[in-house]
């Protein structure tokens, strides 16, 4: 299983990085130490402060740095000085191909808060790397596009308030059935260790529960 994690790290609360083949993909920079100057891709899933940071995104951009975004989203990347020239801005559903590296879409949403409205067409992204498929919900509590999803990798909000909570995100990934789940999304804005351990300690034993952050 510990292959399936090499090259991933969740700086801080629903940051992914991953490198794969010397590609270096984040999704959803916010609250970075540093200055770091390495993506090759970035993947935004919604235009909230603690996704969309462009204090963040500046600290990892670099020459030729490309996006992936929510249609919809034009103005937020234009207001913070990004050249729409290299932001691919898809639907859920849709798919683009970044050097190899097939990403999908997944649909992101609230279904009985009013945090994350399907009807802003907000993204998950599925990452089809060569050899493993890594899936970052985005800020969801929606369960039936979620589990249509064969994933290897799987990151998914557990701090509740605004998305899953521990126990519900639980059940969706033992429905999902990664090999390998890593909760996100507590520490910062909302939810802390305990709900990444609670998380954990509920998924199914043929599934590794790895917390990164």
């Amino acid at each position: 299983m510990q292959e399936l994690l090499n090259g991933c790290t969740v700086p801080n609360h629903s940051c992914v990085r991953i490198e794969d083949n010397g590609i270096v993909v984040y999704v959803d920079p916010y609250g970075l130490p540093s200055r770091t100057a390495d993506a090759d891709l970035i993947a935004v899933t919604h235009s909230h402060y603690d996704h969309f940071s462009p204090e963040a995104i500046d600290q990892v951009l670099k020459a030729g740095t490309e996006f992936v975004a929510p249609v919809g989203m034009e103005q937020d990347f234009a207001k913070a000085g990004i050249s729409l020239g290299g932001v691919h801005f898809i639907s859920p559903g849709e798919s683009v191909d970044y050097r190899g590296i097939r990403i999908e879409g997944i649909p992101a949403y609230n279904t009985l808060k009013p945090f994350h409205p399907k009807r802003s067409g907000w993204l998950g992204y599925r990452f089809a790397f060569p050899g493993r498929s890594v899936y970052v919900t985005g800020d969801t509590d929606a369960k039936l596009e979620c589990v249509r999803v064969h994933c290897d990798l799987l990151f998914i909000p557990v701090g509740g308030t605004y998305t899953f909570d521990a126990r519900a995100a639980a059940k969706v990934a033992n429905e999902i059935h990664p090999a390998v789940a890593v909760p996100i999304h507590y520490g910062q804005v909302v939810g802390n260790r305990a709900d990444a351990e609670k998380f954990c300690s509920l998924l199914d034993d043929s599934i590794a529960g790895e917390i990164l952050l």
